[in-house]
């Protein structure tokens, strides 16, 4: 009888070590993403607004070492100490962000810049909130040498993937490939197509003018193929969204002339759009009144280069899917910022070179909201 006290005595100990164990992960994993879940009470679904963000992530690698690209410092023993701690971390500043610049509902649309790969976004929607609201998503696969690319999640049944591609930006023989542009056209539920271009477009690394001539072939790029999509699709209501990192501000040649995107408002006339293309319109073409003047903090000068770009036809008042006015906007929660050391706030990345800091991201999201309305039977 002492005997089988004695093992039930054991097995009870070894069960009740397993009980704390397992409390005590679902803790840590509650206290991880504790602010996740306190924003995501506040989000809710919505059938009839579509809502865009695009936000450059700054690195978003995984802990793995890939032998085709230079991504050895984001790696456990690499310069930066890229852990699995940090990853999740990071992981978790990321939906926390979408869902706290979403407010009262969850996008339909976002535009992820420097992502390194389908893990990273498995494991984005694998361990926090957004894997519970129905995104699927594409990406590109790049020959940029890092190995960052785009991706864009999209929200089913809202939004049905039709076709997309990835289409890379001819630059003189010799130098450095860069991030390809993607493609996707979506049919919506309320009838209409839309056309939905991710970018991040060269950098000014070298200097602004020096490299302006590859944001200039991009831009060219992209024009193409928003009028090539155009022709192709004549004859039904469409409409264009371009969003990322351009590296551009809106003012500038490659936006303003090559690309061809308005500063203003174009007139609204019934049949306005040309012949060649779709007229663009620059949502973020001033920077805010109020707050941060623009996504990326340089040499103590802000500069607005994430952008949300929009058809023409998305400011009729006739279409079944239109621009909600005054909607466009830069994300800057207080999480998001921090004071340099002169005391001026910053986006809080996550490294400054090898030093980690813990931030979020050294660039802040924009987003934009769109109307969508049930076409009208004949």
């Amino acid at each position: 009888m002492a005997y089988r006290r004695r093992i039930c005595f054991v097995i009870g100990r070894r069960s009740s070590a397993l009980l704390v164990c397992c409390m005590l992960r679902q803790a840590i994993l509650l206290l991880l993403f504790l602010p996740l879940v306190e924003a995501r009470a506040e989000v809710r679904d919505s059938l009839s607004l579509l809502r865009l963000i695009s936000y450059n992530v700054e690195n978003l690698f995984d802990t793995e070492d890939d032998p085709e690209t230079r991504d050895e410092e984001f790696t456990p023993e690499g310069r930066k100490q890229w852990t699995s701690a940090r990853y999740r971390r990071k992981l978790g500043q990321i939906a926390q962000t979408i869902a706290r610049a979403s407010q009262e509902y969850w996008p339909g649309l976002i535009c992820l810049v420097e992502v390194e790969g389908e893990r990273c976004l498995d494991d984005l929607l694998a361990f926090t909130a957004l894997g519970r609201q129905g995104y699927s998503y594409t990406m590109t696969h790049s020959a940029d040498a890092r190995g960052i690319d785009v991706a864009l999640l999209y929200r089913e049944p809202l939004l049905r993937l039709l076709e997309r591609s990835e289409h890379e930006i001819p630059l003189p023989r010799g130098e450095a490939p860069t991030r390809n542009i993607l493609r996707v056209s979506f049919a919506l539920s309320s009838g209409p197509i839309l056309h939905v271009f991710a970018m991040h477009w060269p950098s000014r690394r070298g200097g602004r003018r020096a490299t302006a001539s590859r944001r200039r072939a991009a831009a060219l790029r992209t024009r193409e193929l928003c009028d090539s999509l155009h022709q192709a699709w004549k004859g039904q209501e469409q409409h264009f969204v371009l969003m990322g990192d351009l590296n551009a501000t809106a003012r500038e040649v490659e936006l303003r002339e090559v690309l061809g995107s308005s500063l203003e408002p174009p007139l609204m006339l019934k049949d306005s759009l040309s012949t060649t293309g779709p007229r663009l319109y620059n949502l973020l073409s001033q920077a805010p009144e109020a707050g941060p003047r623009g996504t990326h903090f340089f040499s103590g000068v802000w500069y607005l280069f994430d952008q949300i770009i929009i058809s023409e036809s998305l400011l009729s008042p006739s279409s079944c899917l239109r621009y909600r006015e005054g909607s466009a906007r830069i994300y800057a929660g207080p999480e998001l910022l921090a004071p340099d050391r002169l005391g001026r706030l910053r986006p809080r990345a996550t490294y400054a070179g090898d030093h980690y800091l813990g931030g979020y991201s050294d660039h802040l999201p924009v987003l934009a909201d769109l109307w969508l309305r049930p076409r009208e039977k004949p």
